[in-house]
């Protein structure tokens, strides 16, 4: 019996096969002792290690990480989810050391992402070998691993793993069962969960997907019905980390935008030589380009134009769009005509994630399509789709290596009020200041601050050590008093005219924060309630 046979004879065949690639593909985080260190790692393990840190306070979901900047606190959960990173955090909390808790959440993010490839292609055309195929150059993508290991880009990492339902979702709305809206539901919810550039990607993609099919929506206006109940179950699911993010972002500017990104796209886009080498050109290059997608899809690229005019429009579509998307890459795009609207992506070789989404569903597709023999395919395509992945591996091994986090970092401070500077908070320290002289101490709790005060004169104002964001409630004698942001972009309260007393600051949160938790609570619970009755009417009426 050949391999692919074999492999495909059962579910736990399949199951087991997935694994496999899961761990070939990942191979250098058996080796490496402790974790190479990629260009976003640093700020990553500091997330996994504040949530950590939180879990052991009994927060559950804080929205702002207490311990950053000195103890002045960083709203990152605010505008990054943390969802899933609960998972390596959890496990920290139990005892595994932040990076060793890291490599798991690497591997099980690797295995839910060609299985989620496998579900899509096997959904789409029912062909488990192509499924399998399809998994293995998903796996195996030089991007991919390019994300997960030089870049340590883990929201973009975790994008893989629900993109492929996205396709299979959207798949079902326009050419399949409608009823399977649910796929891209859970799909779209798990990538704004993880990235929201991502999302933004796949957003034009599925509008563009939309408009190509726009005949087929009118001639069967129920498909729109159930695209509109997709949004809108996936507005509701995510409505805990939206709407805060949004009623931040309209309380205030931040760094992330306020920061122009658009002169820049045009410089970091690729030369078109780059886009198929399977060696990362930043080794040679000033500034850092990733690898290209490898030779592998080229030879897929020619397959497909050999063999096009007997492919299903999906199929096609699949294909012409990741080919349209990957020139969009390089120089040859008029950036200049774009920017505006593109200028979000930051770097032009993030289509690469999508052009990698078509271009392996679009290959299982062909090969089903074209009648190929799978069994003869499967070890050449396996061997060439593997050269990306001992360079990306070996490279791993020259890369320095990272035993412990460290400090909390935050980057460039994406999510620090505008007013705000870093050098200022870490040089001010744990102070409180004043705009007339008066008696104070305080003790700190966190982000909770207990401000005793005496032998104020006049209209004082005071600036605490806490950087602000719309949540913060101050207490004055008993009573609720402003808490505001001060020119410094932080947490400041008037004590005007009141001798002595004392101040209670703490991190309420919002009513929004409270509502939009309560929205995704109830959804999530309605939703699960509907698929078990349903599942259980299948079962009676069978």
């Amino acid at each position: 019996m050949k391999i692919l046979d074999r492999v495909v004879q059962n579910k736990r065949n399949i199951i087991l096969f997935l694994i496999g690639i899961t761990i070939i593909s990942s191979f250098s985080l058996f080796l490496i002792p402790n974790m190479s260190r990629g260009h976003d790692l640093a700020f990553h393990l500091s997330r996994i290690s504040a949530i950590k840190d939180n879990l052991k306070l009994g927060i559950i979901g804080g929205f702002i990480y207490p311990n950053y900047l000195g103890d002045y606190g960083y709203g990152n959960p605010l505008f990054y989810p943390d969802l899933f990173l609960y998972i390596p955090a959890f496990l920290s909390f139990l005892g595994l050391s932040v990076i060793t808790s890291y490599k798991i959440f690497l591997l099980v993010i690797s295995f839910v992402s060609v299985l989620s490839m496998y579900i899509c292609v096997e959904g789409i055309n029912g062909n488990k070998k192509t499924a399998i195929i399809s998994s293995i150059i998903y796996g195996f993508a030089s991007y991919r691993l390019i994300d997960m290991f030089t870049r340590a880009a883990l929201g973009e990492t975790l994008a893989f793993a629900f993109a492929p339902l996205i396709i299979y979702g959207i798949y079902e709305i326009i050419y399949g069962n409608p009823k399977k809206y649910y796929v891209l539901v859970i799909g779209m919810s798990g990538l704004i969960l993880s990235h929201l550039i991502s999302t933004y990607l796949i957003g034009i993609l599925l509008v563009i997907i939309c408009l190509i099919n726009i005949k087929r929506f009118f001639q069967e206006k129920k498909r729109i019905g159930y695209l509109c109940l997709a949004a809108g179950f996936t507005f509701l699911l995510t409505s805990f980390y939206l709407l805060p993010m949004i009623e931040q972002m309209l309380d205030g500017t931040f760094m992330f935008n306020s920061l122009d990104q658009t002169s820049k796209l045009l410089e970091r886009s690729l030369p078109i030589w780059s886009i198929f080498i399977e060696f990362p050109s930043h080794i040679l290059m000033e500034n850092w380009i990733p690898t290209g997608l490898g030779l592998g899809f080229l030879f897929i690229i020619y397959y497909f134009v050999k063999k096009h005019k007997n492919l299903s429009s999906f199929t096609k579509t699949c294909f012409c769009l990741a080919l349209i998307i990957l020139l969009c890459s390089t120089n040859l795009f008029p950036w200049n005509l774009f920017q505006g609207i593109l200028s979000p992506i930051q770097f032009p070789w993030r289509f690469y994630f999508v052009v990698i989404l078509l271009l392996s569903i679009g290959s299982g597709l062909l090969f089903n399509e074209s009648k190929i023999d799978l069994n003869k395919l499967f070890r050449p395509l396996f061997i060439i789709f593997l050269i990306p992945v001992l360079v990306v591996g070996i490279l791993n091994f020259f890369e320095p290596n990272i035993k412990n986090v460290g400090d909390y970092e935050i980057s460039f401070g994406e999510y620090m009020p505008v007013e705000a500077n870093k050098g200022h908070i870490l040089e001010r320290g744990d102070v409180i200041t004043s705009s007339n002289p008066l008696k104070h101490s305080f003790k700190r709790d966190e982000l909770k601050l207990n401000i005793n005060f005496t032998d104020n004169i006049g209209m004082n104002h005071l600036e605490l050590p806490l950087l602000y964001y719309k949540g913060y409630k101050a207490i004055l004698n008993g009573e609720v008093i402003n808490a505001y942001k001060t020119s410094n972009g932080l947490v400041g309260i008037a004590i005007d005219n009141i001798d002595s007393g004392e101040v209670y600051v703490y991190y309420k949160g919002t009513k929004v924060q409270t509502i939009s938790r309560l929205i995704s609570f109830i959804t999530s619970i309605t939703l699960l309630l509907v698929g078990f009755i349903k599942k259980r009417g299948e079962v009676y009426e069978k």
